[in-house]
């Protein structure tokens, strides 16, 4: 089994954003394995409140319904970043896997290397 870390909720969401609180980080990760291979080796998976953000790295949460959660793949240098949306309705759509942007991409190159 692969280790989960779980991210905190931003300082700065508001009570009333009802969406993000409704994400909880055992839901987000059961719904986004349904969209991975389940034969890659997952080495580590990360969930994170709104949109991925490279580490040390200030992004807004640009809506108070979004999540992601990322699958580390051992010995990849590919991961498989999932996004994770809430409803209207309250329920929690994972959506299918995005290629990893060029930022992640030299973030993950620069961390292996050092």
């Amino acid at each position: 089994m692969a280790t989960v870390l779980c991210g905190l909720p931003p300082d700065d969401f508001a009570a009333s954003q009802e969406p993000l609180q409704a994400i909880s980080c055992e839901v987000a990760v059961a719904l986004a394995a349904r969209k991975v291979d389940q034969t890659l080796p997952i080495a580590s998976i990360t969930f994170g409140y709104g949109v991925w953000c490279p580490p040390r790295s200030y992004c807004q949460v640009l809506s108070p319904g979004r999540a992601h959660v990322v699958f580390d793949v051992r010995d990849s240098p590919m991961d498989l970043l999932i996004p994770i949306v809430a409803a209207e309705d309250g329920s929690l759509i994972a959506l299918d896997p995005e290629a990893p942007s060029d930022e992640y991409m030299k973030m993950r190159v620069t961390a292996s290397t050092s």
